[in-house]
């Protein structure tokens, strides 16, 4: 099942609202159900200003350096020009419209990949020296 979305069908929506259950995700764990609805509200914040998750790690993280690297220069000039929006947007106390809103997906994580790769490459080289500490 997604974050967003709960795979129950309609019929078994209606008969948990008629068995008097909690809703619609009702099956769900309650911590299943908080994170669904801390995740809306974190995209309901990042859709305000323009922002990715992704644009929100921090740099100074070895690994994310290392990313940087490897990111193309127009990911890396679109992820400076949302946060120049959001901050422009932030210091002037407005919001984007709902128009602009509708069309972002705040969870496109498009440093994931790179993210995964470099831990794997980083663990190969913590692996490769311990051997040859070890030799």
């Amino acid at each position: 099942t997604s974050l967003f979305s709960c795979a129950i069908s309609r019929s078994a929506r209606s008969a948990a609202f008629r068995g008097g259950a909690l809703g619609p995700c009702a099956h769900m764990s309650f911590v299943d159900r908080f994170a669904r609805s801390y995740a809306l509200k974190v995209a309901q914040k990042l859709n305000k200003f323009g922002l990715k998750y992704d644009d929100l790690l921090v740099e100074r993280v070895d690994v994310l350096k290392a990313i940087q690297k490897r990111t193309p220069a127009e990911q890396i000039n679109l992820r400076n020009l949302r946060m120049k929006r959001a901050s422009d947007l932030s210091m002037k106390h407005v919001y984007l419209s709902k128009e602009a809103q509708k069309d972002l997906n705040p969870f496109d994580r498009y440093l994931k990949p790179l993210v995964e790769k470099e831990q794997v490459e980083r663990l190969e080289r913590e692996d490769w020296s311990a051997r040859r500490l070890l030799k």
